[in-house]
């Protein structure tokens, strides 16, 4: 016979071994804050928020021959609309946002992680809010992690700017849409001087060979104050700047030739002086209008 003590050790052995219930682990929240978007990045998504409502967008619009740049202009019917994309909600986006003497105005900053649903009655937010209210300035605010673009202060409608609004619309153009996206950061934009130039490209294109004369026949607009100063000026740039273009300057007068479409026999006379001016083939000059900062 075994002893009582043995008996309650071996029940003790036993139920030691018998599995009891298994702990059940919940997945913790990422505790990672989400990665603040560039300006660029902010601008992508209210271009797409806009183009989804039937405005159109216009990137790096400079207001005036030397004036401010507006990240975006959104363009629907009579209404013209100014957003400035910034990564942060501060005073001096703010005042940035009101110089803009137009029909609707509004800055984009990330939307801010909050923890909770209870705001509290100082909230530095808020208060930005309010001033934005108080300015007639919108607020729109890009979520960083789902990329939506909430309207947290709606901008109103500012009858009193609309003659402002119309001169900003004329000096739109369709290269400002596509030229640079909102928000870079590089200062590539669309500028009048681009826009002479692209001018002056399309008739180069269109007629291979012409001279200095031939195009500024044909430029209906440029923005240079008198013509004398575009002639000058333009053959400079096509010179000196411009490196889609080769100037043929065995000619007399210089002809004038998209790089990418120069005729073989020019070529081919470009490459017998190549030993004495490096500079007149189309890869010299090229290379050396690569060295030289254009105008903008």
């Amino acid at each position: 016979m075994s002893s009582p003590l043995s008996a309650v050790g071996a029940r003790c052995i036993i139920l030691a071994f018998i599995p009891g219930p298994l702990p059940i682990h919940f997945p913790r929240k990422s505790t990672t804050m989400p990665t603040i978007p560039s300006e660029q990045e902010l601008a992508a998504d209210v271009v797409r928020w806009l183009t989804a409502q039937h405005w159109d967008v216009y990137h790096e619009v400079r207001i005036g021959f030397t004036g401010h740049i507006a990240d975006i202009v959104a363009v629907r019917g009579p209404l013209l609309w100014i957003i400035e994309c910034k990564r942060s909600l501060t005073l001096n986006v703010l005042a940035q946002a009101d110089r803009w003497n137009v029909l609707k105005r509004s800055i984009a900053v990330p939307r801010p992680a909050r923890i909770g649903t209870r705001k509290k009655p100082d909230d530095p937010r808020a208060f930005a809010y309010r001033v934005a209210r108080r300015f007639k300035i919108g607020v729109l605010e890009v979520g960083t992690r789902d990329r939506k673009v909430y309207e947290l202060v709606p901008a109103p409608i500012i009858r009193a700017n609309r003659a402002a609004s119309r001169r900003i619309r004329r000096t739109l153009h369709p290269g400002h849409k596509t030229h640079a996206p909102a928000g870079s950061a590089g200062g590539s934009r669309w500028t009048p001087y681009r826009q002479t130039l692209a001018e002056v490209r399309a008739i180069i294109s269109a007629a291979p060979g012409c001279t200095l004369a031939d195009i500024m026949q044909q430029l209906q607009n440029h923005h240079y104050p008198t013509d004398g100063s575009a002639r000058s000026c333009i053959s400079s740039a096509l010179k000196q700047w411009e490196d889609w273009c080769f100037v043929d300057e065995s000619a007399m007068p210089c002809r004038y030739y998209l790089a990418e479409n120069i005729p073989p026999e020019v070529q081919q006379t470009a490459m017998l002086i190549d030993i004495n001016s490096p500079d007149l083939t189309a890869e010299g000059q090229a290379n050396t209008k690569k060295k030289i900062n254009p105008p903008q």
